[in-house]
């Protein structure tokens, strides 16, 4: 585990000393994007130019026009230095390449080095006394997504302590879903969890038990966890989440935790209690009138009572999904396995009925039958010694060519329409 700055500081003060002579451009109106505008800001670097592909759909972002990437006919500010803000390490070089051929002189897409600069931002406002910790900004940080980097305002603030690793190797976790449910109120057509594609029998509940001791096991193997993510179907409809969140809010090596839910089903307030925790976070999704109108009067009420309890909440409105097409073998090369991998957003590294998987579409995939089991592509959380789970999900984390992709359009494709509701069965 890298701490940051990887670079030495007279080398990061440098950059920063030519990027305020040059200013600098950004492409990609995301989270990172989000957090870079924030650190040119304070150091008075002016940003040119921000670019995205969702530029009609996003608009502007912290006050900048966001403008569609440039063309070898409209490319301008050429010399100026470009930062490369996007998560898939494959489609930042990708765009690199397309810059590098249009012109651009220098282009950055080493994500140590966007960290970096993020961190050394919050850095300098600590040494000045300025920093306020943020957890609703710490959460969304994308050093929190870094499987390399941490952040040692995060350990101060969140942890508590400096992480203690079990041998020479620490195995420090990013982030992991926990999939406790597949019901959900709604059946929206291109689920990432497959509820598109469920039978009735598919609909199961994980006893709140049998998900904490699942959560125990993988804990015990690893040194720390920065985010759990707790997720369905819809989580709130599970009828002990209370239960889980107080399970998941007592284990050490758990720093945040987040919960991803439609809005639509109000917390008891059991659980409403547990998630005024400063270390959880909700993310509501929302794809507009898709839901029906009343639905949206439930989430209406649902973001009254997260503003009662003081419960950290973001509301992202969706309006289009990434189209992952059906199930059949698509016969890539392992290679271009490999680079499905890569390219993906969506790696999100799920936990569902003692099962490890990359994504929920492998988890669900499997479990509804409508993808093969691939022993290979998964740990198996309930076998085994703790040492030999610990080996195990070193060599899961480190493989880049699951089987799965070879069943997945990846994210490099085609559009759909966020949460339209399915009319009819949709064929597997």
């Amino acid at each position: 585990m890298n701490e940051m700055a990887n670079l030495p500081e007279t080398d990061l003060s440098a950059m920063i000393g030519r990027l305020q002579d040059s200013g600098v451009n950004i492409y990609g109106a995301g989270k990172i994007g989000e957090r870079l505008i924030e650190a040119f800001r304070h150091y008075n670097i002016e940003i040119k130019q921000l670019w995205d592909v969702k530029a009609a759909e996003i608009g502007e972002l912290s006050g900048i026009k966001v403008s569609l990437p440039p063309t070898a006919e409209n490319a301008e500010h050429l010399e100026t230095t470009t930062f490369v803000s996007i998560f898939a390490p494959l489609i930042a070089e990708e765009v690199k390449t397309k810059l590098a051929d249009m012109g651009f002189a220098a282009i950055y897409t080493d994500r140590r080095l966007i960290n970096d600069m993020m961190a050394e931002h919050c850095l300098d406002l600590d040494r000045q006394g300025a920093f306020e910790y943020d957890f609703n900004k710490c959460i969304l940080c994308p050093l929190q997504k870094d499987d390399y980097q941490t952040c040692s305002l995060y350990d101060r603030h969140v942890v508590g302590h400096e992480v203690e690793a079990q041998d020479d190797a620490p195995l420090v976790i990013r982030s992991i879903g926990l999939l406790i449910t597949s019901k959900c109120n709604l059946t929206c057509v291109g689920c990432n969890h497959l509820r598109d594609h469920y039978e009735k029998q598919h609909n199961v509940e994980l006893p709140s038990e049998v998900v904490l001791a699942d959560l125990s096991r993988f804990l015990q193997s690893v040194d720390h966890l920065k985010t759990l993510v707790l997720v369905g179907g819809e989580s709130f409809s599970h009828r002990h989440v209370e239960k889980i969140i107080a399970g998941v809010l007592a284990e050490p090596k758990i720093g945040m935790l987040q919960i991803i839910t439609n809005g639509t089903v109000v917390p008891k307030p059991a659980a409403l209690a547990l998630l005024a925790d400063e270390r959880v976070f909700i993310e509501v999704s929302g794809y507009g009138s898709n839901v029906g109108a009343h639905l949206v009067k439930k989430r209406e009420v649902f973001f009254d009572r997260m503003a009662e309890y003081g419960i950290n909440y973001r509301y992202a409105e969706f309006y289009k999904w990434t189209d992952f097409g059906g199930f059949e073998k698509r016969g890539y090369s392992e290679e271009e396995i490999r680079d499905t991998y890569l390219k993906c957003c969506f790696v999100s590294n799920d936990i569902f009925n003692g099962e490890l998987h990359k994504c929920s579409r492998s988890a669900y995939g499997k479990f509804i039958g409508h993808i093969p089991d691939y022993p290979e592509d998964y740990v198996d959380l309930r076998r085994g010694s703790k040492e030999q789970l610990r080996e195990r999900l070193r060599h899961y984390f480190a493989d880049e060519k699951p089987r799965v992709c070879n069943h997945c359009n990846g994210t490099n494709t085609a559009t759909i329409e966020a949460g339209v509701q399915k009319k009819e069965k949709v064929l597997a």
